[in-house]
């Protein structure tokens, strides 16, 4: 029997904090991720994403059965989670030609609705990504405050403190994107 990577077993885990069912495997389809959308306070997504710099609306978040695309979220246009946690590589990653505004996964997701997004802006280390999402959630489910920013900067100083975790590469990745506040 193979071990469970990282990520899925973090990503039990913050389901349990946040009191929902997680989606695992073949369960994390496009529908449960769109409804997720529409109706989660905070969604976790944590898996797969890739970053097209050449078309950033063509930016993905790899799913059990099909890909989500930032131009598919900004056409969702009723986002009403307070905040969307991508344990995704390349998630917050966006690109800006001339004239244009920022775009890809992070500003679909606020475009169509939501407050805030944590998610990272290059290719994350497994190991890496579970272990910051693990100390964010930490915080940010004991803290009275609820602010992201403050969960965001709690985990990365917690990484940047380990020896394991040391290098930038481990933890500054994590951008938050709008609200600082869970509401």
């Amino acid at each position: 029997t193979s071990a469970r990577p990282p990520s899925r077993i973090v990503g039990e885990r913050i389901a349990g904090w946040l009191g929902v069912a997680p989606a695992v495997g073949r369960a994390a389809t496009r529908h449960h991720a769109i409804a997720a959308l529409k109706d989660a306070h905070i969604l976790h997504i944590q898996g797969h994403a890739t970053f097209n710099r050449a078309d950033p609306l063509r930016s993905k978040l790899i799913l059990s059965d099909a890909a989500l695309t930032a131009a598919d979220i900004v056409g969702l246009g009723d986002v009403d989670a307070s905040a969307v946690v991508l344990g995704s590589c390349e998630g917050a990653a966006v690109h800006m030609g001339p004239g244009d505004e920022p775009m890809g996964l992070s500003t679909a997701l606020l475009m169509a609705g939501a407050r805030s997004v944590i998610a990272p802006l290059w290719p994350v280390d497994e190991d890496d990504a579970a272990a910051f999402m693990e100390a964010f959630y930490r915080h940010l489910l004991s803290s009275p405050h609820r602010s992201l920013a403050e969960a965001v900067r709690h985990a990365q100083l917690t990484l940047r403190s380990h020896p394991r975790y040391a290098s930038p590469y481990s933890w500054a990745a994590y951008m938050l994107h709008g609200d600082a506040w869970l509401r």
